[in-house]
């Protein structure tokens, strides 16, 4: 299997904004932030599946650190 050079791990950051139109939001400042990045960045765009997203993302850092 082929991976991609970005998915080596290393540091990942996580940030849980909530509220009306977040993902929107989110979504907007990160393709302002990140241009130019070749850094990997992930909104959800869909607000119904964002907290079962998030919920996924903590239990997975949850067990790369208690592993």
């Amino acid at each position: 299997m082929k991976v991609l050079p970005h998915f080596f791990p290393g540091a990942v950051i996580g940030f849980e904004y909530n509220g009306a139109s977040v993902c929107d939001a989110c979504h907007e400042t990160l393709v302002t932030v990140s241009k130019g990045s070749t850094g990997v960045v992930f909104v959800s765009s869909n607000p119904s599946s964002a907290t079962q997203q998030i919920e996924n993302f903590y239990n997975f850092a949850d067990m790369q650190m208690n592993g």
